[in-house]
């Protein structure tokens, strides 16, 4: 059997969106992803499965994107380029059509018809508003290669609310593609951007984890007063060449204590966070809790960091790649285990 791990994201931003206002429309990952489907079908190559291919970012693929009318999830395997020497790749013949799962491996000889790669794995649950990466030895679950695709697709290959393309020129004569949607008070655009999930939970194993905490850690950011340059400068305010009072450099400081908690000290402590720092990442930066587990020396666990992650077992080893039936019928098997941790939805939080 082959394990993957599994790390659950949510959309904090999905839709049409207006410059420097608060205007917005929404958009349903199903209206993105049934759209995507009937394209996809539509392709003869998987080399013409790339929504538009970037100079900036190396191109990515859509091998394959399957949808379970039982439950309304999702799978969708996007297949990223990498050159031949980024370490152990596989292939897909640019001519090979995209129902046709032969993978080259890296050893064969492939030339230019072969894109050589990595797949990612992805499992969107809509019922949940969430969706997740699933991780194997031999796989990228980078999150920006699946909102790329997203915005990509929306941008260059949808025809999602209508959108107004226009030829355009940059400051250096070179002509581009402009893609905007006209709303009620001025010019869309789309974003599509998530996070992962962190969760405070009942369903967590706290005891587990507590049972490896060896420190507590606590930073604060404090700003130092100058005042004894005030004290002078007080005097001068207003006259020319007098440097006015400097403001000192804000200092972190870090508390680290030794820690043995229990799980229901641990749950406590993650729900009292939970209350004083539910802040921006800006402000978590300054001020914010969390663990060590291998001693003072070792690296600090934030709380903010507390992510949900899973297990699935898959039929296979380490190199094995699955088609989407393999997938579907793993995922129903252990679907319960899977999504345990989100059978409380009011104990959920975007990051």
């Amino acid at each position: 059997m082959a394990e993957g791990i599994v790390t659950f994201f949510q959309f904090n931003e999905l839709g049409f969106y207006q410059r420097n206002s608060d205007y917005r429309e929404d958009l349903s990952i199903e209206d993105i992803f049934d759209r995507v489907i009937t394209w996809h079908k539509g392709r003869d190559k998987i080399s013409e499965t790339a929504p538009i291919k970037n100079g900036n970012r190396r191109t990515t693929y859509l091998k394959a994107i399957s949808k379970n009318e039982e439950t309304g999830d999702y799978l969708i395997t996007l297949w990223r380029s990498l050159i031949a020497h980024d370490g152990k790749v596989y292939g897909l013949r640019k001519g090979q059509s995209i129902d046709d799962d032969a993978i080259v491996n890296s050893d064969e000889s492939g030339g230019d018809d072969v894109i050589w790669g990595l797949p990612a794995y992805y499992w969107f649950i809509p019922s949940l508003n969430i969706f997740a990466s699933i991780k194997f030895p031999e796989t990228v679950t980078d999150l920006d290669i699946m909102t790329h695709y997203i915005k990509d697709f929306v941008y260059y290959r949808s025809n999602i609310n209508n959108p107004v393309s226009e030829t355009r020129t940059d400051g250096y004569g070179n002509e581009f593609e402009s893609v905007f949607w006209e709303g009620p008070h001025g010019n869309l655009s789309f974003r599509c951007d998530a996070k992962r999930f962190k969760k405070i939970t009942h369903q967590a194993d706290l005891e587990l984890v507590a049972s490896d905490i060896t420190h507590f850690v606590k930073k604060e950011t404090i700003q130092e007063e100058g005042d004894e340059d005030k004290n002078w400068t007080r005097y001068f305010e207003g006259l020319p060449y007098v440097p006015k009072n400097k403001k000192k450099p804000d200092r972190t400081i870090l508390v680290t204590v030794d820690a043995r908690p229990s799980g229901k000290e641990l749950k406590e402590m993650i729900e009292a966070y939970a209350q004083k720092y539910q802040s921006s990442d800006k402000d978590l930066k300054k001020s914010n809790l969390g663990f060590k587990t291998e001693g003072n020396n070792s690296q600090t666990i934030w709380l903010n960091e507390f992510i949900i992650k899973t297990f699935i077992e898959m039929p296979g080893d380490a190199t094995s790649h699955y088609r989407h039936e393999t997938f579907f019928k793993t995922i129903k098997s252990q679907r319960e285990f899977l999504l345990a941790a989100f059978q409380n939805a009011s104990d959920s939080k975007i990051a």
